[in-house]
């Protein structure tokens, strides 16, 4: 995956998946809905580069599934990240992999399943919240929780930062 102009381009050839998602849901000469941040980059500041920022967007998304042929449904999403990485200068050529109990992503997820266009006719939402934390290594751990009114689920995992394989955990 990598950023371009405000698009994540992704793309996997072993599984085929193919798409694009810009990030920057701003209209031209209007507010911008995202901030980077990157600190700590001259010698003589502390040994640990820190970045981090937000993102806040919202999007339409027509999803056709490849479990149920055939089908597919119109969603809106509502979705907010914020996230800050760390990673010590010192580890930069031989391990750079974000450290420490303050690196991670966070995002707020709601989605709703639109019966028709129009964002005031859903049938559902739901309400989604995920972390991913690192700890030096190339496997962040990611947990992913219905935080509705009557939570249902949550997952973990663990993701290799190098290879993009991902993992449930029990």
């Amino acid at each position: 995956m990598s950023a371009d102009g405000g698009v994540f381009n992704v793309g996997d050839s072993l599984s085929g998946l193919v798409g694009t998602y810009g990030c920057h849901s701003y209209a031209l000469n209007s507010t911008i809905d995202s901030t980077f941040f990157a600190t700590n980059l001259a010698a003589s500041d502390p040994d640990t580069i820190e970045f981090s920022g937000f993102l806040d967007d919202s999007c339409f998304a027509l999803v056709r599934s490849s479990i149920t042929h055939g089908s597919s449904r119109l969603w809106y999403h509502q979705n907010f990240a914020d996230f800050t990485l760390r990673i010590p200068k010192t580890r930069l050529v031989t391990s750079p992999y974000p450290v420490g109990s303050t690196s991670e992503i966070h995002w707020n997820i709601e989605a709703y399943g639109l019966a028709t266009p129009g964002r005031q006719d859903f049938g559902f939402g739901e309400l989604i919240e995920a972390r991913m934390t690192f700890d030096g290594t190339p496997v962040g751990r990611l947990e992913l929780a219905d935080v509705s009114s009557d939570p249902s689920w949550s997952y973990r995992y663990t993701v290799n930062l190098n290879t993009g394989q991902i993992a449930r955990l029990p």
